[in-house]
């Protein structure tokens, strides 16, 4: 998977004199050098950035797009009516509001598509009583993800792993099936029958309706089936990162998006001390068995080495793999060229504008 790891952003040119030169405000607009078919001009910093098209790039008698303005927006309501106004082309993947999606389905401004990503809970595995992975296990099995789902009204696809589907050559691991019955077991062999002398637990999420919306339905499956009581905790994004990453949690709402169409991009983050780990898990067997996958020339082979893997995760439950994402966005009929893929790469010199149709010339595009 080493060419798809060049395709990501970490792989990319960056500018070694601007750095040297502007240390920190390299990227500043008037600092920044670029090698792709449009140059930053302005950058106002949760509002708006400008782009303009590049006179040096190599392809740029291919590129029709003279002028890009893209609107950095807290609120996802403000887009939407940016877009119904006409001031925008589109909105980008799930930042349309959940509840627009349902009522939208059937016209042809909305896209729906998969995408290579897992809705999670972390779970803190360092405090009682999500130290025993009975506990863990109780609670993955005791939680019903088609009411997740319902509860959004988008088409997200229930998780049965951290692996999305859609990766070639790989036949995921499922281990977190829906089994009330099994999760009372598990819980009551842990030494909580039907949830007595459970302690408090909270559920840790960023601020975002969404967010809620999905605590509020994991936190009733649990008071349902198993008899415990959760707490719902919600933070501004800097402080929840912060605890996060500091296991100042019990459970914590996460994603994760795949930085390549590999399963790799989803199991390595489980490793020992691994910096997107921040769980607590550790296992020096797991660790073996992903540096031997790493060694593996044979696809074949590294492909169920890959499963192995993930099936270890899915039996010690270090998280709760709820949904894989859908993609939805609302792009005008006349935007050509914006075109969907697994890891959300849109080619922006690509786009084109189909201006003497109507609906193009209704707004200022």
């Amino acid at each position: 998977f080493f060419l798809y790891q060049t395709s990501h952003s970490s792989a990319r040119l960056v500018p070694r004199q601007a750095i040297e030169r502007h240390g920190p405000r390299w990227t500043r607009p008037e600092n920044v050098v670029t090698s792709g078919a449009f140059n930053l001009v302005q950058h106002e910093v949760r509002d708006k950035m400008v782009f303009v098209k590049s006179q040096t790039y190599w392809g740029r008698d291919e590129v029709q797009l003279e002028k890009v303005l893209v609107f950095s927006l807290e609120q996802a309501h403000a887009a939407t009516n940016l877009y119904k106004a006409g001031t925008t082309d589109l909105i980008v993947s799930n930042e349309l509001p959940s509840e627009f999606v349902a009522p939208l389905k059937g016209k042809k401004d909305l896209r729906i598509s998969p995408y290579l990503t897992t809705y999670l809970y972390r779970l803190n595995v360092t405090r009682p009583p999500l130290d025993d992975k009975r506990v863990r296990q109780a609670l993955s099995h005791a939680l019903n993800r088609n009411e997740v789902v319902q509860a959004l009204k988008v088409p997200h696809q229930p998780a049965t792993g951290i692996v999305p589907p859609g990766m070639a050559g790989y036949t995921p691991a499922v281990g977190h099936e829906f089994d009330v019955a099994k999760a009372k077991r598990l819980l009551a062999a842990a030494g909580f029958p039907d949830g007595r002398g459970f302690p408090p637990l909270r559920i840790l999420y960023n601020t975002r309706e969404d967010h809620k919306k999905v605590a509020a339905v994991v936190q009733e499956n649990w008071r349902r089936n198993l008899g415990i009581e959760v707490a719902l905790e919600n933070r501004e994004w800097k402080t929840y990162l912060k605890d996060q990453a500091s296991l100042n949690y019990d459970i914590c709402r996460a994603g994760w998006i795949g930085d390549y169409p590999d399963p790799n991009t989803f199991l390595d983050m489980w490793i020992t001390g691994g910096g997107n780990n921040n769980t607590g898990w550790s296992s020096p067997s797991y660790d073996a068995k992903l540096a031997a996958s790493a060694r593996e020339r044979d696809p074949v082979k590294r492909m169920q080495l890959l499963h192995e893997l993930e099936a270890q995760v899915n039996e010690e439950v270090p998280f709760i793999p709820i949904y894989w994402y859908s993609q939805w966005e609302l792009v005008k009929p006349y935007v050509q060229g914006w075109e969907n893929t697994l890891i959300d790469k849109r080619p922006i010199h690509k786009v084109r504008l189909l201006l003497e149709t109507q609906l193009a010339q209704a707004g200022d595009h």
